[in-house]
């Protein structure tokens, strides 16, 4: 550790002006603990995982709600530490990992792709760069992931992301520090809370919302009946769930748009003016894709979609009609986009995205008329920590529902069959009630 404190002592005395610690996640002393070791270095304790390891003094850790992720944040780098207990080879973890980021390279410039040594530990490096995106301060574009296997079970995921340079000659030895020499103790996750509550009847802390969201939130969200959608293409010109209506005897409450970067809004506009007619409401889904060999994800972030978006914010503040906004749900599939895998495995553009589009309604005036639900596919694909659905969690704030989904494959995977609702969505709901404190859908 004698090159660590070299490199670490000259960047301190030049950037480092309060050389303190931060715990931002409310977590104990008996959960993380953080030690002093000289003016410049602590040691950081993760009782979760078991391990420990020195970093800089000035360092803010930070836990996701799971306690899937520690992440230290000091100057302008981010780490993030994963240990995960794999059910597959660590081959397949190694190669599943790395081909997300060996196909992009049109937009991820791969700089080094080989072993690297920390300490005894041979670990295999990806590191590549991508371009900065026009609306994120501080973007940090510059990566390098460490891959390390412990034992047949268990590897080691160290993602490095920096607005400038990567300096391996401080951050190599400062990894290579890391010892599973601790006590381990239970995983209790942090259940995300509710924005909203009913207190007397009277709906707390929707200031935000119009009367008539709030009156539809509590009708239709904190009320113990049920409410059933339909998905009809076009459903505003076909008459096809008319039909269906009649046929079943029953009225569908809300109707489900699934709408494009390349769509027209005259979509959303439609949508919306029909269920105004028929007395439903709309839950408006926005995905974006890889168009002509780039992720939109990031034509977001550096601002080519802002004028759709802002439309279609006027639309829905104009519209005074309640509607459901679902952000790029299943965003732990990686047959999205926007997954980790195909963004560098890096889960904060999800979330930076989420962000910029929630930034537009709300200043477009659409937010007093939107609930916002976040909504995972109910199974990570693949089932890695980095891609567990938390990592994508937008702030608790910004979703008030969060949505349920699994796919019943039927016999179309080998040994697999067709499973009542119960049996396919018992451990899902379990888990999110658990995980959560807000309505489900």
């Amino acid at each position: 550790m004698k090159n660590f404190y070299k490199h670490f002592k000259k960047i301190s005395l030049f950037c480092f002006l309060t050389l303190t610690f931060t715990l931002s996640s409310g977590f104990t002393e008996q959960e993380i603990e953080i030690r002093p070791i000289n003016d410049y270095t602590s040691l950081l304790i993760n009782h979760y995982d078991g391990y420990s390891m020195q970093m800089p003094s000035s360092s803010k850790i930070t836990l996701n709600d799971s306690h899937y992720v520690t992440e230290i944040d000091f100057n302008n780098v981010n780490i993030k530490i994963f240990l995960d207990d794999l059910t597959t080879s660590y081959a397949s973890y190694l190669n599943y990992s790395l081909k997300g980021i060996r196909q992009s390279q049109n937009e991820h410039i791969i700089t080094y792709d080989g072993n690297t040594y920390l300490g005894s530990k041979v670990a295999h490096e990806i590191s590549f760069y991508r371009s900065k995106l026009k609306t994120v301060n501080d973007d940090k574009n510059n990566y390098m992931i460490l891959f390390i296997q412990l034992d047949n079970t268990k590897a080691l995921t160290f993602m490095v992301k920096s607005s400038d340079a990567i300096n391996k000659k401080l951050l190599l030895p400062m990894l290579a520090s890391l010892n599973f020499d601790q006590s381990k103790i239970a995983n209790f996750p942090t259940k995300v809370p509710s924005v909203y509550k009913l207190v007397n009847g009277e709906l707390k802390g929707a200031q935000n919302l119009s009367d008539r969201t709030k009156k539809f939130y509590k009708d239709y969200f904190l009320s113990p009946d049920r409410a059933w959608g339909i998905f009809v293409d076009e459903f505003w010109i076909n008459g096809k769930v008319g039909s269906i209506e009649r046929e079943i005897d029953h009225n569908f409450s809300f109707m489900l748009l699934y709408h494009h970067l390349s769509s027209s809004n005259k979509y959303v506009t439609d949508a919306i003016d029909y269920c105004i007619r028929t007395e439903k409401y709309l839950e408006l889904t926005l995905q974006y894709e890889v168009a002509n060999g780039k992720n939109q994800i990031y034509g977001i972030l550096n601002g080519e979609y802002d004028e759709f978006l802002t439309e279609m914010a006027q639309i829905v503040a104009q519209s005074e009609q309640p509607t459901i906004f679902r952000i790029a749900n299943e965003m732990n599939g990686d047959w999205c986009a926007y997954s980790a895998y195909n963004t560098g495995l890096d889960a904060d553009i999800y979330k930076m995205a989420y962000n910029h589009i929630y930034n537009i309604f709300e200043k477009e005036g659409a937010n007093k008329n939107v609930l916002y639900v976040f909504n995972p596919n109910g199974k990570n694909f693949p089932d890695f920590k980095y891609n567990d659905e938390s990592m994508y969690r937008p702030d608790y704030k910004k979703y008030q529902l969060v949505g349920l989904t699994l796919y019943n494959t039927g016999n179309y995977y080998k040994d697999e069959h067709f499973v009542d609702f119960d049996t396919l969505y018992k451990g899902l709901y379990n888990s999110v009630e658990q995980n959560y404190d807000k309505p489900m859908m």
